[in-house]
């Protein structure tokens, strides 16, 4: 960490504060944010299980299919669900190159 002009007091005698390394030899903040992620990703995962169950449960009880409900099963939702997500994830790369010409034509 450099010396800087709000490091030091007005007589520039002090020192700068030595670095916080209380997570890990990592700075303290990194705890923080990493604790945040863990969150996030717990939540996400979370809503990902009750959206398949409640598409499951839907299909099943002829929510999501007006008329006739054929009874749909949870792995069946569940891969129904990670097939799309998979198709995004892989037309995003795929459309990558064009959308990197087309949003940034300076390059």
């Amino acid at each position: 960490m450099s010396r800087t002009a709000i490091d030091t007091d007005t007589n520039g005698e002090r020192p700068p504060p030595e670095d916080d390394r209380a997570f890990l030899g990592q700075p303290r903040g990194l705890l923080s944010l990493s604790g945040l992620e863990v969150r996030e990703r717990f939540s996400f995962l979370g809503m990902q299980a009750i959206l398949v169950l409640y598409l499951a449960a839907a299909a099943d009880g002829g929510g999501m299919a007006p008329g006739t409900a054929a009874p749909v099963s949870a792995p069946a939702c569940s891969a129904v669900y990670g097939t799309v997500a998979v198709a995004v994830g892989l037309a995003v790369i795929a459309l990558a190159p064009w959308l990197r010409r087309t949003m940034h034509p300076v390059h």
